[in-house]
C-alpha cells in the first residue's frame, strides 16, 4: 500500500489517500481529518497512519498526533497535547508540553508507559522507526560517488546533453541499468525567466538510448531533485504534481 496526500494550493486544502501498489487502486481517498490544510505526514507504522499539525500557521513547528487506520481511511484518535518523535516497540513515542516524554498506543492513544530518566532523552534525529522499509530505494546525488562517477556520467550524457542539464542529477543503480532524474533548460524568449523541465530516464548499459524517458514537470522555475524512488521493482513519480505514475523496470 502507498499513502499520500493531495493538496490544493488555490483552496488551501488538503486530502489524503491509499492506494493498493500491485494495482493503482485507491482503498480509500478524498480523506481530510479535521484541518484543512495546516497537517502532513509524520510517519506510517505497521497498521496506522500518524499525521501532525502546526504550532501556528507562521510556525512550521510539527504539533498533535492524529492515528488513522491505514486499510480503512478511519480516524482511530487525536491528541493535540503531544508530538510525535519515534514509532517504536509497537507504539508511538511522544514528547510533551512539559518536555517529558510518553509511550503511547498506536491505535487508541491510551498511554502505555512514562518514559524516565535517560529514556525520556530521546534524540529525534536519531532512528525514528524499529520497522524499516528494505524494499524501497531512494535516489543519490550522482557526484556521491567519485570512483562511479565518470561511468554513470557516460550514461547520463547518452540521455541529456550537457548544455541542458541544470541542478544536480540523481540516480538509481538498477542492475545492468540505472534510472537518472534531471532537470533541464527550456529555451525562452530573450527578457523571459529561465524555465526548467524535470525528466526520469531509465539507461542500459551498452545501450545508445534510453529504454524509458518522461517528462516528471514541463515548466518550473527552478531545477528540481529526487523526484523518484522504487519499490519492489516498480519506478514510482508524480507528473505534473497530479498524476501518480508506476513503472515496472525490473525487466526491463
Amino acid at each position: 500500500m502507498l499513502v499520500g496526500e493531495e493538496r490544493d494550493l488555490t483552496a488551501k486544502t488538503v486530502a489524503f489517500f491509499c492506494i493498493d501498489l500491485s494495482n493503482g487502486r485507491a482503498l480509500w481517498k478524498e480523506k481530510d481529518f479535521g484541518e484543512q490544510w495546516w497537517t502532513g505526514i509524520e510517519a506510517v507504522y505497521r497498521d496506522t497512519l500518524i499525521l501532525h499539525g502546526y504550532a501556528t500557521p507562521d510556525l512550521p513547528e510539527p504539533k498533535g498526533i492524529t492515528a488513522v487506520d491505514i486499510t480503512t481511511g478511519r480516524l482511530l484518535w487525536r491528541r493535540d497535547d503531544l508530538r510525535c518523535i519515534a514509532t517504536l516497540n509497537g507504539c508511538i513515542r511522544a514528547s510533551r508540553p512539559a518536555a517529558s516524554v510518553v509511550e503511547i498506543d498506536r491505535r487508541t492513544g491510551a498511554l502505555v508507559r512514562e518514559m524516565e530518566g535517560s529514556e525520556s532523552g530521546t534524540d529525534p534525529s536519531a532512528e525514528r522507526s524499529d520497522e524499516q522499509l528494505d524494499d524501497v530505494v531512494y535516489p543519490r546525488d550522482l557526484e556521491d560517488d567519485p570512483a562511479a562517477f565518470p561511468e554513470r556520467a557516460e550514461l547520463l550524457r547518452r540521455v541529456c546533453s550537457r548544455e541542458k542539464l541544470a541542478g544536480p542529477v540523481s540516480y538509481i543503480e538498477l542492475g545492468s541499468a540505472v534510472v537518472f532524474g534531471y532537470s533541464e533548460r527550456v529555451e525562452s524568449t530573450e527578457g523571459s525567466p529561465p524555465t526548467f523541465r524535470t525528466m526520469v530516464a531509465l539507461m542500459a548499459r551498452g545501450e545508445s538510448e534510453p529504454r524509458f524517458s518522461a517528462t516528471i514537470d514541463e515548466s518550473k522555475s527552478f531545477p528540481v531533485y529526487g523526484t523518484f524512488l522504487v519499490r519492489e521493482g516498480v519506478l514510482l513519480f508524480v507528473r505534473e504534481r497530479s498524476t501518480l505514475t508506476a513503472m515496472a523496470v525490473r525487466d526491463m
